[in-house]
Protein backbone atom coordinates (compact mmCIF):
# COMPACT_ATOMS: atom_id res chain seq x y z
CA UNK A 1 0.00 0.00 0.00
CA UNK A 2 2.75 2.51 1.01
CA UNK A 3 4.77 1.73 -2.12
CA UNK A 4 1.78 2.55 -4.30
CA UNK A 5 1.23 6.05 -2.84
CA UNK A 6 3.79 7.86 -5.09
CA UNK A 7 2.32 6.17 -8.16
CA UNK A 8 -1.18 7.14 -7.08
CA UNK A 9 -0.10 10.78 -6.67
CA UNK A 10 1.46 10.72 -10.13
CA UNK A 11 -1.66 9.20 -11.63
CA UNK A 12 -3.79 11.90 -9.95
CA UNK A 13 -1.68 14.68 -11.42
CA UNK A 14 -1.78 13.10 -14.85
CA UNK A 15 -5.51 12.59 -14.49
CA UNK A 16 -5.94 16.28 -13.52
CA UNK A 17 -4.17 17.51 -16.63
CA UNK A 18 -6.02 14.95 -18.70
CA UNK A 19 -9.38 16.24 -17.47
CA UNK A 20 -8.38 19.82 -18.22
CA UNK A 21 -7.20 18.83 -21.70
CA UNK A 22 -10.44 17.05 -22.43
CA UNK A 23 -12.41 20.08 -21.25
CA UNK A 24 -10.13 22.68 -22.81
CA UNK A 25 -12.94 24.10 -24.93
CA UNK A 26 -15.20 24.45 -21.87
CA UNK A 27 -12.40 26.20 -20.00
CA UNK A 28 -11.95 28.68 -22.86
CA UNK A 29 -15.70 29.36 -22.87
CA UNK A 30 -15.69 30.12 -19.13
CA UNK A 31 -12.64 32.41 -19.48
CA UNK A 32 -14.21 34.27 -22.40
CA UNK A 33 -17.48 34.61 -20.50
CA UNK A 34 -15.79 36.27 -17.53
CA UNK A 35 -13.59 38.38 -19.77
CA UNK A 36 -16.61 39.69 -21.72
CA UNK A 37 -18.55 40.30 -18.49
CA UNK A 38 -15.62 42.26 -17.04
CA UNK A 39 -15.42 44.44 -20.16
CA UNK A 40 -19.17 45.10 -20.06
CA UNK A 41 -18.93 45.89 -16.34
CA UNK A 42 -16.08 48.36 -16.91
CA UNK A 43 -18.06 50.25 -19.55
CA UNK A 44 -21.01 50.63 -17.20
CA UNK A 45 -18.80 52.20 -14.51
CA UNK A 46 -18.74 56.02 -14.40
CA UNK A 47 -15.51 57.63 -15.52
CA UNK A 48 -13.69 59.27 -12.63
CA UNK A 49 -11.09 62.00 -13.05
CA UNK A 50 -8.57 62.94 -10.38
CA UNK A 51 -6.75 66.21 -9.81
CA UNK A 52 -4.10 66.65 -7.14
CA UNK A 53 -1.98 69.26 -5.44
CA UNK A 54 0.87 69.38 -2.94
CA UNK A 55 0.50 71.90 -0.13
CA UNK A 56 3.12 73.37 2.17
CA UNK A 57 2.22 75.06 5.43
CA UNK A 58 3.11 78.75 5.22
CA UNK A 59 5.52 80.18 7.78
CA UNK A 60 3.48 82.74 9.69
CA UNK A 61 5.60 83.66 12.70
CA UNK A 62 9.35 83.39 12.87
CA UNK A 63 10.78 82.98 16.32
CA UNK A 64 14.42 83.54 15.22
CA UNK A 65 16.26 86.10 17.32
CA UNK A 66 13.57 88.75 17.04
CA UNK A 67 12.31 90.69 20.00
CA UNK A 68 8.85 89.23 19.64
CA UNK A 69 10.23 85.70 19.75
CA UNK A 70 12.29 86.50 22.83
CA UNK A 71 9.32 88.12 24.52
CA UNK A 72 7.18 85.07 23.83
CA UNK A 73 9.83 82.86 25.37
CA UNK A 74 10.00 85.12 28.41
CA UNK A 75 6.24 84.86 28.73
CA UNK A 76 6.47 81.09 28.68
CA UNK A 77 4.72 80.69 25.32
CA UNK A 78 6.13 78.14 22.88
CA UNK A 79 5.68 78.75 19.17
CA UNK A 80 4.14 75.90 17.17
CA UNK A 81 6.25 74.11 14.60
CA UNK A 82 5.37 73.41 10.97
CA UNK A 83 4.35 69.82 11.67
CA UNK A 84 1.67 70.86 14.16
CA UNK A 85 0.38 73.40 11.64
CA UNK A 86 0.34 70.67 8.98
CA UNK A 87 -1.76 68.45 11.24
CA UNK A 88 -4.10 71.36 11.92
CA UNK A 89 -4.48 72.08 8.20
CA UNK A 90 -5.09 68.38 7.55
CA UNK A 91 -7.87 68.32 10.13
CA UNK A 92 -9.44 71.54 8.86
CA UNK A 93 -9.68 70.24 5.28
CA UNK A 94 -12.11 67.53 6.36
CA UNK A 95 -13.82 69.53 9.12
CA UNK A 96 -17.53 70.31 9.04
CA UNK A 97 -16.83 73.99 9.72
CA UNK A 98 -14.74 74.37 6.56
CA UNK A 99 -17.21 72.41 4.44
CA UNK A 100 -19.97 74.68 5.72
CA UNK A 101 -17.99 77.74 4.60
CA UNK A 102 -17.28 76.16 1.21
CA UNK A 103 -20.97 75.46 0.60
CA UNK A 104 -22.05 78.91 1.80
CA UNK A 105 -19.58 80.79 -0.42
CA UNK A 106 -19.77 78.42 -3.41
CA UNK A 107 -23.35 77.20 -4.04
CA UNK A 108 -22.37 75.36 -7.23
CA UNK A 109 -20.21 72.96 -5.20
CA UNK A 110 -23.31 71.40 -3.65
CA UNK A 111 -24.89 71.05 -7.10
CA UNK A 112 -21.80 69.26 -8.45
CA UNK A 113 -21.65 66.98 -5.44
CA UNK A 114 -25.30 65.88 -5.43
CA UNK A 115 -26.88 66.88 -8.76
CA UNK A 116 -24.18 66.08 -11.30
CA UNK A 117 -25.34 64.18 -14.39
CA UNK A 118 -22.43 63.63 -16.77
CA UNK A 119 -19.39 65.14 -18.47
CA UNK A 120 -19.40 65.65 -22.23
CA UNK A 121 -15.78 64.98 -23.18
CA UNK A 122 -16.29 66.06 -26.80
CA UNK A 123 -17.62 69.50 -25.82
CA UNK A 124 -15.59 69.73 -22.59
CA UNK A 125 -18.82 70.58 -20.80
CA UNK A 126 -20.47 69.52 -17.54
CA UNK A 127 -24.14 68.63 -17.38
CA UNK A 128 -26.17 68.83 -14.18
CA UNK A 129 -29.44 67.06 -13.46
CA UNK A 130 -31.99 69.69 -14.50
CA UNK A 131 -34.74 67.77 -12.72
CA UNK A 132 -33.03 68.49 -9.42
CA UNK A 133 -31.17 71.75 -9.94
CA UNK A 134 -31.95 74.91 -11.93
CA UNK A 135 -28.61 76.03 -13.39
CA UNK A 136 -29.78 79.50 -14.45
CA UNK A 137 -31.50 80.41 -11.18
CA UNK A 138 -29.00 78.37 -9.13
CA UNK A 139 -31.80 76.95 -7.03
CA UNK A 140 -32.93 73.44 -6.16
CA UNK A 141 -36.14 72.32 -7.84
CA UNK A 142 -36.79 69.78 -5.16
CA UNK A 143 -35.85 70.07 -1.52
CA UNK A 144 -32.23 71.08 -1.06
CA UNK A 145 -30.06 68.19 0.18
CA UNK A 146 -29.14 68.21 3.84
CA UNK A 147 -25.74 69.32 5.02
CA UNK A 148 -24.98 65.81 6.25
CA UNK A 149 -25.50 64.37 2.74
CA UNK A 150 -23.35 67.15 1.29
CA UNK A 151 -20.62 66.52 3.86
CA UNK A 152 -20.55 62.78 3.12
CA UNK A 153 -20.39 63.50 -0.63
CA UNK A 154 -17.52 65.91 0.01
CA UNK A 155 -15.59 63.30 2.00
CA UNK A 156 -16.17 60.83 -0.84
CA UNK A 157 -14.67 63.28 -3.33
CA UNK A 158 -11.71 64.62 -1.33
CA UNK A 159 -8.75 62.55 -0.26
CA UNK A 160 -5.98 64.07 1.86
CA UNK A 161 -2.74 62.66 3.21
CA UNK A 162 0.10 64.08 5.31
CA UNK A 163 3.73 63.18 4.70
CA UNK A 164 5.08 63.10 8.25
CA UNK A 165 8.65 63.26 7.01
CA UNK A 166 8.50 66.63 5.24
CA UNK A 167 5.16 67.94 6.50
CA UNK A 168 3.72 68.29 2.98
CA UNK A 169 -0.01 67.75 2.47
CA UNK A 170 -1.12 65.76 -0.57
CA UNK A 171 -4.66 66.69 -1.57
CA UNK A 172 -6.73 64.87 -4.20
CA UNK A 173 -10.17 65.40 -5.71
CA UNK A 174 -11.87 62.59 -7.65
CA UNK A 175 -15.03 63.35 -9.60
CA UNK A 176 -16.91 62.49 -12.80
CA UNK A 177 -16.00 65.97 -14.06
CA UNK A 178 -12.31 66.81 -14.53
CA UNK A 179 -13.24 70.49 -14.56
CA UNK A 180 -14.88 70.29 -11.15
CA UNK A 181 -12.06 68.15 -9.71
CA UNK A 182 -9.60 70.95 -10.40
CA UNK A 183 -12.03 73.67 -9.35
CA UNK A 184 -12.82 71.95 -6.05
CA UNK A 185 -9.15 71.80 -5.07
CA UNK A 186 -8.69 75.51 -5.81
CA UNK A 187 -11.83 76.24 -3.79
CA UNK A 188 -10.65 74.16 -0.83
CA UNK A 189 -7.26 75.91 -0.81
CA UNK A 190 -8.84 79.38 -0.99
CA UNK A 191 -11.48 78.69 1.66
CA UNK A 192 -8.96 76.96 3.93
CA UNK A 193 -6.69 80.01 3.87
CA UNK A 194 -9.61 82.39 4.38
CA UNK A 195 -10.99 80.28 7.23
CA UNK A 196 -7.64 80.18 9.05
CA UNK A 197 -7.06 83.87 8.34
CA UNK A 198 -10.39 84.99 9.77
CA UNK A 199 -10.04 82.79 12.81
CA UNK A 200 -6.56 84.12 13.57
CA UNK A 201 -7.71 87.71 12.99
CA UNK A 202 -10.55 87.26 15.46
CA UNK A 203 -8.16 85.69 17.95
CA UNK A 204 -5.57 88.45 17.45
CA UNK A 205 -8.18 91.20 17.91
CA UNK A 206 -9.41 89.67 21.15
CA UNK A 207 -5.84 89.20 22.37
CA UNK A 208 -4.91 92.81 21.55
CA UNK A 209 -7.96 94.17 23.37
CA UNK A 210 -7.00 92.15 26.42
CA UNK A 211 -3.25 92.97 26.24
CA UNK A 212 -3.79 96.72 25.79
CA UNK A 213 -6.03 96.68 28.85
CA UNK A 214 -3.43 94.83 30.89
CA UNK A 215 -0.68 97.16 29.67
CA UNK A 216 -2.55 100.18 31.04
CA UNK A 217 -3.06 98.42 34.39
CA UNK A 218 0.57 97.29 34.80
CA UNK A 219 3.34 99.43 36.31
CA UNK A 220 6.17 96.87 36.51
CA UNK A 221 8.73 97.36 33.74
CA UNK A 222 9.52 93.67 33.21
CA UNK A 223 5.83 92.79 32.92
CA UNK A 224 5.26 95.69 30.52
CA UNK A 225 8.14 94.42 28.39
CA UNK A 226 6.60 90.96 28.18
CA UNK A 227 3.16 92.37 27.35
CA UNK A 228 4.66 94.65 24.70
CA UNK A 229 6.38 91.64 23.12
CA UNK A 230 3.08 89.79 23.06
CA UNK A 231 1.37 92.80 21.50
CA UNK A 232 4.10 92.98 18.86
CA UNK A 233 3.60 89.31 18.02
CA UNK A 234 -0.17 89.74 17.71
CA UNK A 235 0.26 92.81 15.49
CA UNK A 236 2.63 90.88 13.26
CA UNK A 237 0.17 88.01 13.12
CA UNK A 238 -2.62 90.44 12.26
CA UNK A 239 -0.56 92.07 9.51
CA UNK A 240 0.40 88.77 7.91
CA UNK A 241 -3.22 87.62 7.99
CA UNK A 242 -4.29 90.74 6.08
CA UNK A 243 -1.56 90.81 3.44
CA UNK A 244 -0.58 87.15 2.89
CA UNK A 245 -2.79 85.48 0.26
CA UNK A 246 -1.80 81.88 1.01
CA UNK A 247 -2.05 82.33 4.73
CA UNK A 248 -2.12 78.77 6.04
CA UNK A 249 -1.14 76.60 3.06
CA UNK A 250 0.67 77.34 -0.17
CA UNK A 251 0.50 75.07 -3.25
CA UNK A 252 3.87 73.69 -4.30
CA UNK A 253 2.18 71.94 -7.21
CA UNK A 254 -0.99 73.71 -8.32
CA UNK A 255 -4.18 71.74 -9.10
CA UNK A 256 -4.32 70.67 -12.74
CA UNK A 257 -6.98 69.70 -15.25
CA UNK A 258 -6.68 65.90 -15.61
CA UNK A 259 -6.46 64.63 -19.19
CA UNK A 260 -6.53 60.89 -18.44
CA UNK A 261 -9.28 59.28 -16.42
CA UNK A 262 -8.38 57.85 -13.02
CA UNK A 263 -10.92 55.03 -13.16
CA UNK A 264 -12.19 52.63 -14.30
CA UNK A 265 -8.98 50.99 -15.45
CA UNK A 266 -10.57 48.79 -18.11
CA UNK A 267 -7.37 46.93 -18.93
CA UNK A 268 -6.85 45.99 -15.29
CA UNK A 269 -10.51 44.96 -14.92
CA UNK A 270 -10.15 42.75 -18.02
CA UNK A 271 -7.01 41.11 -16.62
CA UNK A 272 -8.65 40.43 -13.25
CA UNK A 273 -11.80 39.12 -14.95
CA UNK A 274 -9.75 36.77 -17.12
CA UNK A 275 -7.78 35.46 -14.12
CA UNK A 276 -10.97 34.88 -12.13
CA UNK A 277 -12.54 33.10 -15.11
CA UNK A 278 -9.44 30.90 -15.48
CA UNK A 279 -9.43 29.88 -11.80
CA UNK A 280 -13.17 29.33 -11.56
CA UNK A 281 -13.17 27.43 -14.85
CA UNK A 282 -10.57 24.97 -13.54
CA UNK A 283 -12.42 24.58 -10.25
CA UNK A 284 -15.77 23.94 -11.96
CA UNK A 285 -14.33 21.43 -14.45
CA UNK A 286 -12.49 19.44 -11.78
CA UNK A 287 -15.44 19.62 -9.40
CA UNK A 288 -17.83 18.31 -12.04
CA UNK A 289 -15.39 15.54 -13.02
CA UNK A 290 -14.81 14.26 -9.48
CA UNK A 291 -18.48 14.53 -8.54
CA UNK A 292 -19.50 12.49 -11.56
CA UNK A 293 -16.71 10.03 -10.81
CA UNK A 294 -17.83 9.68 -7.23
CA UNK A 295 -21.46 9.26 -8.26
CA UNK A 296 -20.60 6.48 -10.72
CA UNK A 297 -18.93 4.50 -7.93
CA UNK A 298 -22.03 4.55 -5.76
Amino acid sequence: MDQNNPNNDEINVIELFGVLRENFFNLIVVILFFAICSVIYSFFQPEIWRSSTILEVSSKISGGGSSSGGGLQLAGIKLKDDKSDSSKALTLITSRDLVQKILENNPDVLAYLLAFKNYDSSKKKDNLDLKRYDVEKKTWIREQPSFNNAYLAYLGTINVDLNKGNGFIYLYASHESPIFAKKLLNTVIMELNNFARQRDLDEANKSLDYLYGKLDETFQDNVKLSISSLIEAQLKKQTLAKVKENYLVEPLDSPFLPEDRYSPNRRLILIYGTIIGFILGIVLILLRHYLSKHTSRL
